[in-house]
């Protein structure tokens, strides 16, 4: 049978990652600019910084690279993930920016700024789940994804060991939606530091309600 994009274990934690990105800029949005939630206000932006981070490294070291890998020889698929590559490149300097004046400055108006960077963001995973991750499934073999994630792992146990030895203490765990026990997605819950993204989600659309960041399409 063949795989499936919920069947591939990176593009699954990809996905979770993605989400949850999401789902803390919409609860930042949703906080507002009242000055007297200065202090949630920068716990959410420690978190959205932490998880953008995770996020960016998983790209940068875990997805992009079986991906050019496969890509040698055939210049169209090449140029498309290097477009790919470059659009979140693209996009890194200005979420780095946003998070770091919103956390110096927790009492400052960030709506706006967080309605853009959502905006923006959920452009771009949405066009990576549609696109990006078809390529992923249909050009790299299940067996090098699986190197890849070890290699991945073994990158992000080093940074977090770094940053605990140089006395940095690790942000708080997001309050997220608490999915239902499934010991099938155990292992990636802890490796995206988040929670699995369910069959049927998709991007919360900040025009339909203001009481949850992700909507759950009915299943048929």
């Amino acid at each position: 049978m063949p795989s499936t994009l919920t069947d591939r274990p990176l593009l699954a934690l990809c996905r979770s990652q993605q989400f949850t990105v999401l789902e803390l800029l919409h609860r930042l949005i949703e906080l507002g600019n009242a000055s007297e939630q200065a202090d949630v206000r920068r716990q959410i932006v420690q978190q959205l910084r932490h998880r953008l981070s995770r996020h960016v490294q998983l790209m940068r070291h875990g997805f992009f690279p079986p991906l050019r890998a496969q890509a040698e020889g055939d210049d169209a698929l090449a140029l498309r993930i290097k477009q790919f590559e470059d659009s979140l490149a693209d996009l890194v300097p200005q979420a780095t920016a946003f998070l770091h004046e919103a956390e110096r400055n927790p009492k400052q108006p960030c709506q706006a700024g967080a309605r853009e960077l959502y905006a923006q963001l959920k452009q771009q995973f949405e066009l990576q789940q549609r696109q990006l991750h078809v390529l992923f499934m249909r050009h790299v073999p299940e067996a090098l994804e699986q190197k890849q994630l070890k290699i991945f792992r073994r990158r992000l146990q080093a940074t977090v060991s770094r940053d605990t030895a140089g006395g940095v203490a690790a942000p708080p765990e997001p309050i997220v939606h608490t999915p239902p026990p499934d010991p099938n997605w155990d292992a990636l819950d802890r490796e995206a530091i988040t929670r699995p993204v369910r069959p049927g989600e998709t991007f919360h659309d900040l025009g339909h309600s203001s009481k949850a960041s992700m909507q759950v399409a009915a299943t048929r």
